[in-house]
Formats: structure tokens, sequence, C-alpha cells
């Protein structure tokens, strides 16, 4: 299409890449838990977050495309926050909501003192992952088993 037709949906560049990153977040959310309601959690937590990890990893990591935005959008976030931020308000939102929401319901029966901060460190050790090993090609280097960093996480958080 034209720019006159982009820009009479869009105001702005920033309007543009805005809904492209909700687009992207609200796919990659459906990608994971198989709907868009935010209450999709729910069952044995050794089970749900063992389940829940390996679809962030095959969302993350078997998406070229996926890729490639997260490096652009990590590249370009020091000229653009505000796109970094819009990624980061829509994963909160979305993603990162619903596994705080689950990791309360569940508190109690895994001794849990803060599900917030339980909840960065078992997306944290995701992210980090995939950036080494995907991003930044660095599986040869730091190499990593899938299924042990899963079992560790696991470990961690479920007593």
């Amino acid at each position: 299409v034209s720019k006159a037709t982009v820009y009479s949906h869009f105001h702005d560049k920033q309007a543009l890449f805005n809904a492209l990153i909700e687009q992207l977040v609200e796919k990659k959310f459906r990608t994971i838990f198989g709907t868009s309601d935010m209450h999709v959690l729910e069952g044995n937590p050794n089970i749900v977050l063992r389940q829940l990890a390996n679809r962030m990893l095959d969302a993350g990591m078997n998406d070229p495309q996926f890729l490639d935005f997260m490096r652009l959008l990590v590249g370009e976030s020091g000229r653009f926050p505000e796109l970094a931020r819009t990624f980061v308000r829509n994963i909160e939102a979305t993603t990162f909501k619903a596994l705080v929401e689950y990791l309360k319901t569940c508190k109690k029966d895994l001794k849990l003192v803060d599900t917030e901060a339980t909840a960065r460190i078992f997306v944290g050790a995701l992210v980090h992952y995939t950036i080494v090993q995907k991003m930044l090609h660095g599986a040869d280097i730091l190499p990593m088993e899938r299924d042990r960093l899963i079992d560790n996480i696991m470990l961690a958080i479920v007593r």
C-alpha cells in the first residue's frame, strides 16, 4: 500500500509500530495460552508451569520473525523508548499478568513469598535462555539443554 493509505489509518510511525506491537503480543499470548482469556492457567503447578515454560520457549525460539522483531526492538529502544515501553506494557497486561494471577492462586501451596518476583524469575530465565541461545547465537558457547533449564526452574518454584 502507499504511504498515504498507511497514514490514513495511523497518525504516525509510532502509532503504526504501537499497533504492530499490540498485535504481536496478542498473537504470542494466544500461541502460548491457546486463547485470549486471561484466566487460562489452572491446575497442578508442576504441570501448568512446565507446559507454560515449553510453550513460551516454543513461541519465542521457533519464530524467526519474532526473533528479528525482538532484535530490532532492543536495538532501537534507545532511539524509540516509547515503543519499548509499549511492548513492556502489553506484555505486562497479558502474559505476565496471567502468570502472576495464577501464582497467587498457588501461593499457599507453593509457599511463595512474592508472586510477582517469582513470575519475573520464571519469565526472566526463559527470556535469558532465548536471548543467549537464539538471538545471540550462543548455543555452542553457553550450551544448556532446554529440559535441564525447565527442570531447574521447576525445582526452584515447585518444592
